[in-house]
């Protein structure tokens, strides 16, 4: 297997130094270019990073969204493709190898969570963005995905929370941008605690699947 030059794999990042490194191992194979963008944690997460060989860029003023920004920008920058996955270990990298290479027909793949994770919020929000795209999309939220560069140029984010995978599989549609959809296994976190409040940011992620 060789590593993909063409493609930086990019991990957003807050206080996950318990699982940080399993993700960094699990993508070492498939990736020369590895950065973790260190959302300000306060725990040993930049540290464990640096020591596995992955480049670290701190982004200071925390949100999801604002991390994806910054990811988005550092991605333009070197006008290199993107892989992005979580930081916690829960989603499977079990078929990358085989995700990758479906990677040149399309401008985003989404790995969509297998249906038996799927939570009902999600299957509703889902429904919501499908039938305001006029498009079935099985898992807008997914937090791991690959894009081309000519497509992180046409998304332009705006917010700054949990919203940013629902506002960028939003935007792609409406770019009409070639979206592959490929299902992972997935599992809940086990070490830590997710930093996602269910009513306040499902709120808003429901607000912007209804908006369109």
């Amino acid at each position: 297997m060789s590593k993909n030059a063409n493609i930086t794999a990019c991990i957003p990042a807050l206080n996950e130094e318990k699982t940080i490194a399993r993700v960094i191992n699990g993508l070492k194979p498939f990736f020369k270019k590895i950065v973790v963008f260190d959302n300000n944690s306060d725990d040993t997460t930049a540290e464990v990073s640096r020591s596995l060989g992955a480049k670290v860029i701190r982004v200071v003023e925390r949100g999801k969204g604002r991390v994806m920004k910054a990811i988005f920008s550092y991605c333009k920058s070197k006008k290199t493709d993107l892989f992005f996955v979580d930081a916690d270990d829960t989603y499977s990298l079990d078929n990358l190898d085989e995700i990758i290479r479906g990677f040149k027909d399309c401008d985003m793949i989404i790995c969509t969570r297998r249906k038996r994770f799927m939570k009902k919020t999600h299957a509703i929000a889902n429904y919501l963005v499908s039938l305001a795209a006029g498009r079935k999309v099985r898992d807008i939220c997914s937090g791991m995905r690959l894009l081309k560069y000519s497509a992180i140029c046409k998304i332009k984010l705006r917010y700054n929370d949990f919203r940013t995978e629902t506002e960028m599989t939003l935007k792609a549609l409406q770019n009409n941008l070639k979206i592959k959809e490929v299902e992972v296994d997935y599992h809940e976190r086990r070490e830590s605690k997710s930093k996602l409040c269910f009513f306040r940011d499902g709120i808003k992620i429901f607000g912007l699947a209804i908006a369109g």
